[in-house]
């Protein structure tokens, strides 16, 4: 009677009867304790009807006097798992028992926990060994795709995703991920002609028309990506990144006023995206509307505090405004989040050295500040190696002032030539003088 009650209850779980399952193995439970299979098909009951806890309990009791039962032990893991106890559960799937049975089941259970506890190298091995098993799983291969190129193996992450693709040319999912490694890695070409199938398979996802307009523009194909941004926002109008793509390409084409627009759009969907109001702070301070400009860099700041560049763009602006205390600040906080920019160093020294401000001028430090830029330029940047010449002419040093402006008229653009002839004959005429005014024994007039 026992044996066929508890076939009775199995029978009544197949059904999804699990209450009256759970009634049945109760009763039978209630007159043996110990009826292990009792025990058993009421844990997987309870685990169907996910009272875990009850599961667990049940899976338990079976343990303490058959540890080894694989049963119990494969209720407990996935208990274990459905509660988020990865660790515990992982270890009770290592059982060698469990490992001895392994089914399909419980080799993902594995790879999800390592996936859950970031043990990426196991989970490689856990996808592996799947995939030697089932070499058709578009799942685990995919799976695999994404563990790969987050160790940054690209090519082996596309191989695996082309695999995946010629078992299933429709897998929209291995044909997105494949278009954004390819995107990733610079390969805009392929990224528009997996773009492309993928909007094939779904041609109502904005995002997708959006990425490809992406990888159009990175081709310079930039009329095709602005017909497909087009397409996206008319998809999704709320698509900020659309906007901000939009404007990337009308600020490459010179259209100033168009560009500042899309951006705008951008912060009024998305307030906090930071590089569209660094890129429209950028536009408006070439138009010269220096508040405004100001205005939208201090905003991307207050979004993004470690933004270096901002704090550069808006110091140039203070000086054009006047605020030279305030410019100083910012400049120097540029070189406090990123030592190595060149363009800050530079222009604070231009700023120091020029300065008529007596709070600010500091010829003596602008030459160091100049000097510093140069070296991280590696004496190749016109620009600098002119500001290094300016500082020296304002510590007086104009035979320095002569070498260096030379120097930048070798190596800067020929619309520069002209204006940097006239500094190198200032410069000269100011050695000359110098010079004349040198009487013999040193001694000066």
């Amino acid at each position: 009677n026992s044996e066929l009650q508890v076939f009775y209850g199995q029978a009544l779980a197949r059904k999804d009867q699990l209450g009256e399952s759970i009634r049945v193995f109760s009763k039978l439970l209630q007159a043996d304790p110990s009826n292990a299979p009792a025990l058993q098909s009421r844990a997987s009951a309870h685990l169907a009807s996910d009272d875990v806890q009850a599961a667990l309990n049940d899976a338990n009791l079976v343990l303490q006097t058959t540890p080894d039962d694989p049963r119990a032990l494969l209720i407990k893991a996935t208990g274990l798992f459905k509660n988020g106890n990865f660790r515990e559960a992982l270890d009770v799937l290592d059982h060698p028992v469990l490992i001895s049975r392994d089914s399909l089941d419980s080799r993902w259970m594995r790879i999800r926990c390592c996936s859950n506890l970031k043990l990426t190298f196991r989970e490689m091995e856990e996808l592996n060994a799947l995939l030697g098993l089932e070499p058709t799983d578009e799942v685990a291969r995919l799976q695999r795709a994404q563990l790969l190129e987050q160790l940054g193996h690209f090519d082996d992450a596309i191989a695996d995703l082309t695999a995946a693709l010629q078992r299933n040319p429709k897998n929209l999912a291995a044909v997105t991920s494949r278009a954004l490694l390819n995107q990733r890695r610079g390969n805009a070409t392929a990224a528009v002609e997996d773009f492309s199938a993928a909007i094939a398979l779904s041609p109502d996802d904005a995002v997708l028309y959006y990425r490809r307009g992406i990888a159009e523009h990175q081709t310079g194909s930039d009329d095709a990506a602005r017909k497909d941004l087009d397409k996206a926002i008319d998809l999704d109008s709320r698509l900020a990144d659309a906007w901000y793509v939009i404007g990337n390409i009308e600020a490459g084409r010179g259209q100033s006023d168009v560009a500042i627009a899309a951006y705008a759009k951008t912060v009024e969907i998305q307030p906090e995206h930071a590089a569209a109001w660094y890129n429209r702070g950028n536009l408006l301070f070439s138009q010269s509307k220096m508040q405004q400009s100001i205005d939208c860099w201090t905003i991307a700041i207050t979004l993004q505090p470690e933004m270096f560049r901002a704090y550069n763009n808006r110091a140039a602006a203070y000086d054009r405004t006047g605020r030279q205390v305030e410019a100083v600040a910012d400049y120097e906080k540029t070189l406090q989040l990123n030592p190595g920019f060149v363009r800050a160093w530079d222009n604070l020294a231009w700023l120091l050295a020029t300065s008529d401000k007596k709070e600010i001028r500091d010829p003596q430090r602008a030459l160091t500040l100049s000097a510093k830029a140069c070296e991280l330029s590696e004496f190749k940047d016109w620009t600098c190696l002119n500001t290094l010449a300016t500082c020296s002419s304002e510590n007086q040093d104009f035979e320095s002032a002569v070498k260096w402006a030379k120097a930048a008229r070798a190596i800067a653009p020929a619309a520069e030539h002209l204006e940097l002839d006239q500094v190198v004959s200032t410069y000269e005429s100011k050695v000359q003088s110098k010079r004349v005014a040198t009487k013999p024994g040193g001694a000066t007039r």
